[in-house]
């Protein structure tokens, strides 16, 4: 987007973040970006996050999930896992366990089994 103030001569472009509203630039919320001169935000997806103000969304780091739109990537439960930019935790397989936060499901010793 662009604005133009009182008396102005020309329209400027709003920065990477933010949006136009009338005669200003407003920063975008969290879980939304917009690139240079854009006339709105735009949800993160899944998988991704963005604090307020933020020109791009950054993936989720593996043992982390988000829904779209998302100022932050949630931790995943013990017994689930996801990998980088995952929107959701997905159950560990029979046999298998995992720790809050992990991105991969372990086997289980010989003679020990999941629960």
């Amino acid at each position: 987007g662009t604005y133009s103030g009182a008396a102005s001569y020309g329209c400027r472009a709003c920065n990477a973040g933010t949006f136009s509203v009338v005669d200003k630039c407003v920063m975008c919320p969290a879980g939304t970006r917009s690139s240079s001169a854009a006339p709105s935000c735009t949800l993160c997806a899944a998988g991704r996050w963005s604090n307020p103000g933020s020109g791009s969304c950054t993936r989720c780091r593996p043992g982390f999930a988000s829904e779209p739109g998302s100022g932050d990537c949630g931790i995943c439960a013990a017994g689930t896992f996801s990998g980088i930019g995952a929107g959701t935790c997905t159950d560990c397989a029979a046999g298998t366990w995992s720790s809050q936060g992990f991105g991969v499901c372990l086997m289980c010793p010989p003679g020990s089994m999941s629960e």
